[in-house]
């Protein structure tokens, strides 16, 4: 009788062999999963925390949205536009500016410089005033001189004559005359000192305080077409320019019951 096989050592060395690969299997397997797992759970939380991220921006672009509601938006005001008498009219004063010049002799004079925003030059026309003022109310060839062209604005309160003489035509004192005579009434309108602010007349003032103001006023007659455009045959001279060397009118006070009723300019080149 014999005893108990021996087992062949390669046979067990193959049986380790095979149960640790077996083993290995297993654990890869089980970190795959493992690793899985974890990746979902990554993904899973970074879900979450887009959709919180999404969420909160969109509560906060609520927040600063405004509230709807079921009436239509009041329209844009539209800016007032300075435009004649359908134009609301200014508040401020508006002021007539003189300046000391000299005429051709190198003696003193004064010069009217500006009328309100108007600045006094060749080139203040029709075009030019109603680039400043707005369209004018009316406007058409003077009753007197058909070379003459009028406008008035009236919100303003200034009525102008324009004249163009080289040569003198209707269309030509319309487009491209410059101021030759204005009147300036209502009580906005007043006359600058030669330095400083204030006033030194101002429409409504005394008659009386004419002298006081100017020293040298005169009271005169004045011409036909301005005494038409005055409404009245006289005014105090107190302003005088020069042209062409001689003395020449160029601003009116004109009195009326006592108060200086309106301002009449004049123009050298008249």
């Amino acid at each position: 009788m014999t005893g108990p096989r021996q087992r062949d050592p390669r046979a067990r060395r193959w049986t380790f062999v095979l149960v640790l690969l077996a083993l290995i299997v297993v654990a890869g397997v089980g970190l795959r999963v493992v690793d899985e797992r974890r990746r979902d759970a990554d993904q899973t939380a970074e879900n979450r925390a887009r959709t919180r991220e999404e969420a909160g921006a969109k509560a906060d672009a609520d927040a600063q949205e405004p509230a709807r509601t079921d009436q239509e938006p009041d329209a844009p005001e539209t800016p007032a536009t300075s435009s004649g008498s359908g134009s609301a009219a200014l508040d401020e004063p508006l002021g007539i500016s003189i300046s000391m010049g000299t005429d051709v002799d190198g003696d003193p004079i004064l010069l009217v410089d500006r009328l309100g925003p108007l600045v006094l030059d060749s080139a203040a026309s029709i075009p030019y005033v109603t680039g400043v003022l707005g369209e004018p109310d009316n406007v058409g060839a003077n009753p007197d001189d058909a070379n003459v062209c009028d406008a008035s604005w009236v919100a303003w309160g200034l009525e102008a004559q324009f004249y163009f003489g080289q040569p003198p035509s209707p269309e030509a004192a319309c487009e491209k005359g410059p101021i030759a005579a204005a009147l300036m009434t209502g009580e906005r309108w007043f006359i600058e000192p030669l330095t400083g602010g204030g006033a030194v007349l101002t429409v409504g003032d005394p008659v009386s305080s004419i002298a006081t103001a100017f020293p040298d006023s005169k009271l005169q007659r004045l011409p036909p077409g301005l005494a038409s455009l005055a409404a009245n045959q006289q005014g105090h001279l107190v302003v005088e320019g020069s042209y062409a060397g001689e003395a020449f009118p160029t601003l009116y006070a004109i009195g009326v019951d006592g108060s200086i009723a309106s301002f009449l300019y004049v123009s050298g080149a008249e």
